[in-house]
């Protein structure tokens, strides 16, 4: 019991610094070296800054600043071998196999977090939550999925799963009742 909680300490401070590590240097590379070899003018700006997006980015700036063709899908699975392979024959730099693994640390990512939201989609279409599932209740449920996905994300539901718009509509008048409650 004790060697489980100490574990769990540990998760709990490594976490954060991994995750707050990761999005400082993904931030640098985005707008310190992605924005600027990719778009030379100083008139160019991009906001906000996802997974995804810097992961295209990435790619984007190997390509033009070292002459990476990625048209080749086995590109990405042989990239990693082949640059740790000419990062100690001294061909590449530390910076470079900096950022190629940051590439994958970033396509790691975003898998995840699709993993995870194509997992709590399905749980709300079955009208379960994670707590159901992890104790492997069933949940009896009479709703179909379009039903339990409108109840859950609003009525442009699909739209919310292509675009970052809201689906749920607020009223003031509901907050306002469950705040006297």
């Amino acid at each position: 019991m004790f060697t489980r909680m100490l574990k769990l300490r540990l998760l709990n401070a490594v976490a954060p610094a991994y995750f707050f590590t990761a999005t400082a240097v993904t931030f640098i590379f985005h707008f310190g070296f992605f924005i600027p070899t990719i778009f030379p003018s100083q008139g160019t700006s991009l906001d906000g800054s996802k997974v995804l997006h810097t992961l295209v980015l990435g790619v984007a700036f190997l390509t033009v600043e070292y002459s990476l063709s990625f048209e080749n899908p086995l590109t990405f699975l042989t990239l990693l071998p082949f640059s740790t392979g000419y990062f100690f024959m001294g061909t590449i730099s530390g910076l470079q196999l900096f950022l190629v693994l940051m590439l994958y640390v970033w396509l790691g990512i975003g898998l995840v977090c699709a993993g995870f939201c194509c997992q709590q989609v399905l749980l709300v279409a079955r009208g379960q939550t994670w707590c159901q599932m992890q104790r492997g209740q069933l949940a009896e449920n009479c709703n179909p999925w379009r039903a339990n996905l409108k109840d859950v994300f609003g009525a442009r539901w699909m739209l919310g799963l292509i675009l970052p718009v809201q689906t749920v509509e607020t009223c003031s008048e509901d907050a306002d009742a469950h705040k006297e409650d």
